[in-house]
């Protein structure tokens, strides 16, 4: 068995020089999104392997015989590697050489499938996993495509509306997340907007001056704002707003230079009051920055995902592949600095049809006054 990686631009490039460097046989095991250069096409390494010494051609499709004590594993990849194969064998066809049968129709579109999810930078062992569920690709069915959103959108936790009143509201995240631009749009899209007077407290007095912008923000919508200077005054403030229906929480920026702020901030906020949990996040951001500033935020306990600067992306699947690994649902997304305008509930449909349909045949996830809702938790 050997090891081969291509380094081009798409998927299906890699698959063809593959073909005609390794034979038939060779498997696609791995797929890594590699950082452009300014002015250059993104590029993806591809790793296929092969046997040292080329196999004989696969027997018919009639006569493929596995083997009873195979491992559920093995039958997957035997089943994913002939419909790879039937997928070369049919593009290599001149056109207009015979009609495709219904198994390698369906090989296409997984293969399609395997590269919109490269392309939207869904992380790669979310990706193998998809992949290997040989209960979705199954060549034996008479499947003529794939619904790629429904397959995401299984995958993803569901969003659970909230009960809880009064609700009590902390917005975490890293420096420069937008966390206090997003607790001001929450202020006055779950409250003015609803008729109900929130409260917003800033514990973010680690750095001078920092809670100024959220402070200004409050007075402009006449909203009320309390900036608390020590951990246990949180619950005090609390107790004396316990009438309050909503009350909203910012909080310092998480970042690598202090690992112990989340667990700091978390025995502040635990107490006799439920206190939800929203990370905030850049949905540009790519996955593994993403996981970095989640493993900072665990003392936390995490219960949502927040998305800011929808709009500076096209590529989602980082974001899916949080909420998956994660088993985290959506809370709000927001794309841009516009109060209360830019900021919706998060609609798992269209971000799961962005990934499905490829980076760029989709609208941009744009929120808009017409179209910005309540939050479903």
């Amino acid at each position: 068995m050997r090891l081969k990686s291509y380094f081009v631009h798409s998927v299906d490039e890699a698959i063809q020089r593959a073909k005609g460097e390794l034979g038939g046989e060779a498997m696609l095991v791995d797929t890594k999104p590699l950082a452009a250069l300014p002015g250059n096409r993104a590029r993806v390494e591809v790793i296929f392997a092969a046997a040292s010494q080329s196999p004989p051609p696969p027997p018919p499709v009639d006569s493929v015989v596995l083997a009873p004590c195979g491992t559920p594993e093995t039958l997957t990849i035997e089943r994913f590697r002939h419909t790879l194969t039937g997928l070369l064998d049919t593009l290599s066809e001149p056109p207009g050489s015979g009609k495709s049968a219904p198994d390698e129709v369906s090989s296409r579109a997984i293969e399609l499938f395997c590269s919109r999810l490269v392309e939207a930078e869904v992380s790669a062992p979310l990706v193998r996993r998809l992949m290997a569920d040989g209960k979705r690709f199954d060549p034996d069915l008479p499947t003529r495509s794939i619904d790629a959103a429904a397959i995401l959108a299984a995958e993803l936790p569901s969003q659970i509306a909230s009960t809880t009143q009064p609700r009590r509201i902390a917005v975490l995240g890293p420096n420069g997340s937008g966390k206090s631009t997003v607790t001001a749009k929450l202020a006055y899209k779950l409250g003015l907007e609803k008729g109900i007077a929130p409260l917003v407290v800033s514990l973010d007095n680690i750095k001078i001056g920092a809670s100024d912008q959220l402070s200004r923000l409050c007075r402009l919508l006449g909203v009320a704002f309390h900036s608390v200077e020590c951990a246990g005054e949180l619950q005090h403030v609390l107790e004396e707003n316990e009438h309050r229906r909503l009350t909203l929480i910012d909080t310092p920026g998480l970042h690598q230079g202090d690992p112990h702020l989340a667990a700091e901030l978390s025995e502040c906020m635990n107490g006799r009051y439920a206190i939800e949990r929203h990370l905030v996040m850049p949905a540009s951001a790519r996955f593994a920055t993403m996981d970095t500033w989640f493993a900072l935020a665990a003392p936390l306990t995490v219960d949502h995902l927040l998305f800011t600067r929808l709009d500076e992306t096209a590529l989602f699947g980082p974001m899916w592949s949080m909420a998956v690994s994660r088993n985290l649902p959506f809370s709000w997304v927001s794309s841009g600095p516009r109060i209360p305008e830019d900021i919706e509930r998060a609609d798992t449909s269209r971000i799961c049809n962005s990934i499905a349909g490829g980076a760029f045949t989709q609208p941009p996830l744009r929120a808009s006054a017409a179209h910005a809702g309540s939050s479903p938790t």
